[in-house]
């Protein structure tokens, strides 16, 4: 097969196909969401030079159309997987962090630990509120004072961007690989 898919666990909904290399990522988007996109693209390409293509925005390689006889019309993106991990075999987990601890966090079954986690099969996304409770238990999600300084360089740049385009939902997508 040359794709495998499934449902986004986010508020939209949207329905994504990943590339079987999985180097990119294929997502729905609403009409108004592929207006945005294709109305900030001259904006977000001058961004990337002002940062030295230093950014945690998700890259877009483009936004269609796709119209058929058999199905409704759909908007579509294709985008670069955010995901690099070193081996696609080995478990993951991932934290969606937004900068707020209101609503928040997932319900997991037990207190976690690394390998509690791979015995779950917890295949979900993690948010603000767990990935604070899982840095104080593992070390790995500590991060040395220049990351945090050049992260919240990065940050710091990619939002007062968004802001300029009127965007205020933003998230930071973590993945922890296990070896």
């Amino acid at each position: 097969s040359v794709f495998k898919s499934g449902e986004g666990l986010g508020a939209s909904g949207s329905f994504f196909f990943f590339s079987k290399d999985n180097r990119f990522l294929i997502k729905t988007c609403s009409p108004y969401e592929r207006e945005i996109l294709l109305n900030m693209l001259d904006p977000f390409i001058e961004h990337l030079k002002s940062v030295n293509n230093k950014s945690l925005i998700a890259k877009i390689y483009g936004v269609f159309t796709i119209k058929s006889n058999v199905f409704k019309q759909v908007d579509v993106m294709i985008m670069k997987n955010s995901s690099a991990k070193k081996n696609r075999q080995n478990y993951s987990v991932k934290f969606d962090l937004k900068g707020s601890l209101f609503n928040r966090n997932v319900t997991l079954p037990a207190r976690l630990t690394k390998y509690k986690l791979r015995r779950f099969g917890f295949k979900g996304v993690l948010k603000d509120v767990n990935f604070l409770k899982m840095q104080k238990e593992f070390e790995y999600l500590n991060f040395s004072e220049q990351e945090c300084l050049d992260y919240q360089s990065i940050i710091y740049n990619d939002t007062k961007f968004l802001n300029s385009q009127g965007i205020m939902d933003y998230s930071l997508l973590i993945e922890v690989e296990f070896e």
